[in-house]
């Protein structure tokens, strides 16, 4: 999970998960990967971009956050925020908005942000971060892309997993890869979540070359457009079994369709 295909990237994330520390990791890498200015792999780490993200300092990553003696995210910081996403930006080509614990905003500042979610300007992009993104509205879950960060003990485990599927779907044989497949069912959804995003990054590194798993381009590209559907429909809270029989039919070639 440490680089991201700039060219990729959605406007607009909501970054879960169960830790605190791995979802500020994951915002940290995202914000960096849409300011970087390498034209490969981003966040390269390299670029003055990069640098000035790593120390805090980079003039077009804003910081939104609720005030310390409210428990809510008033829509007065989300206004401003939308009308600052309107300014180009300073130094690099996007202006990232990272919003702390953005399942605070109340329904008034949710529904102010809307339409800035629905007709983003092209230079802005927008990071929520949500312990609980299911008390944020289905209409601003719908306009982001969901990430989920996993707890640091488990990053590892999440990594062996991604990487020994993605070996299965390599080599075979395909009872083997339907067990693994099952497997995945006793996930609960930010780990579901974080395991699309691990193996989307490993298949893209193997369309880049940067592996030698021996995956066909169009058999990687076909494993990221399943998993694309697959986080797109968990947004919906369709159920982690029905997911699972998705990325089933579609990989062992007997397509059907996703039941909500």
């Amino acid at each position: 999970m440490e680089l991201f295909d700039g060219s990729a990237l959605s406007h607009a994330y909501i970054v879960s998960g169960p830790s605190a520390k791995g979802r500020a990791a994951l915002l940290m890498r995202l914000a960096r990967a849409f300011v970087c200015l390498s034209e490969g792999e981003r966040p390269c780490g390299r670029c003055a971009d990069c640098r000035k993200a790593e120390k805090g300092v980079h003039p077009d990553i804003v910081n939104v956050s609720r005030d310390p003696d409210r428990k809510e995210l008033t829509v007065d910081k989300i206004r401003a925020l939308c009308a600052d996403a309107a300014v180009m930006p300073n130094e690099a080509a996007k202006k990232v908005y990272v919003i702390h614990e953005a399942d605070a905003m109340n329904t008034q500042a949710q529904n102010a942000f809307l339409k800035t979610l629905e007709e983003p300007p092209s230079f802005a992009a927008f990071l929520l971060e949500a312990e609980n993104p299911e008390l944020l509205l289905p209409t601003v879950r719908s306009r982001c892309a969901l990430l989920a960060a996993p707890a640091e003990e488990t990053e590892r485990e999440i990594s062996e997993r991604a990487g020994a599927f993605l070996d299965t779907l390599a080599s075979g044989p395909d009872s083997e890869l339907m067990r693994l497949l099952f497997s995945l069912e006793k996930l609960d959804k930010n780990e579901l979540s974080a395991f699309f995003t691990e193996v989307k990054s490993a298949a893209a590194a193997s369309l880049r070359g940067d592996d030698r798993r021996g995956l066909p381009p169009a058999r990687l590209t076909q494993l990221i457009r399943l998993l694309d559907e697959a986080e797109k429909y968990a947004g919906f809270n369709v159920s982690g079994v029905h997911i699972i029989g998705l990325l089933t039919a579609g990989l062992l070639g007997e397509q059907r369709p996703l039941q909500k």
